[in-house]
Formats: C-alpha cells, sequence, structure tokens
C-alpha cells in the first residue's frame, strides 16, 4: 500500500457529534493491531475491537477505523487535520 496522505481523505464535519471525520477516498483494510503497538507508545488507548480503535492522542480524542475511517473529536477543522498528518505517519510506519 502506498503511503497515506491527507489529500488521500475527504474532510467532513461529523453530523451527529462534535468531531471532524476524514474518509478515505480508496478502499483500505488497516491491520489495527500492527497500529496499536505502535500508538501504545504516543497515545492512550481506550477502547478496542478488530473494527474500531479509540485512544487519547494529543489530548483529544479519536476513533480509528479499520476501513480508514478516522474520527477526531471536540477540535476544529484545522487542528484535526494536523493531528491526522501526525497520525498518518504512525499508520504509515506499520502498514
Amino acid at each position: 500500500m502506498s503511503k497515506l496522505q491527507l489529500k488521500d481523505f475527504i474532510v467532513d464535519p461529523c453530523k451527529s457529534d462534535k468531531a471532524i471525520e476524514f474518509l478515505p477516498q480508496k478502499k483500505l483494510k488497516l491491520q489495527l493491531s500492527e497500529i496499536v503497538n505502535v500508538l501504545r507508545e504516543t497515545a492512550q488507548l481506550q477502547a478496542e475491537t478488530p473494527f474500531v480503535t479509540i485512544f487519547l492522542f494529543k489530548n483529544t480524542s479519536i476513533s480509528l477505523f479499520r476501513s480508514g475511517r478516522i474520527l477526531v473529536k471536540n477540535v476544529e477543522e484545522k487542528e484535526a487535520k494536523q493531528i491526522v498528518e501526525e497520525l498518518l505517519e504512525i499508520i504509515n510506519e506499520k502498514e
């Protein structure tokens, strides 16, 4: 898989929550268990299933789905983009 970049996602304010949603433009199937192993160093894990991992990263609640969807809660879009760019660097290390 090629390196994921912010431009590979559609950015959309979530309608049901105060969050910014990042939807991958291509079909993805992330290896969450491998990503979680790296996230343990920089994030506080809150919940983990085969389909979604919820964690605190940069003091922000993030849901990372196996499909590549990322939900960043309670921040403005500009800050959410910065956080996702850092998160994608971590994902790219493991994918």
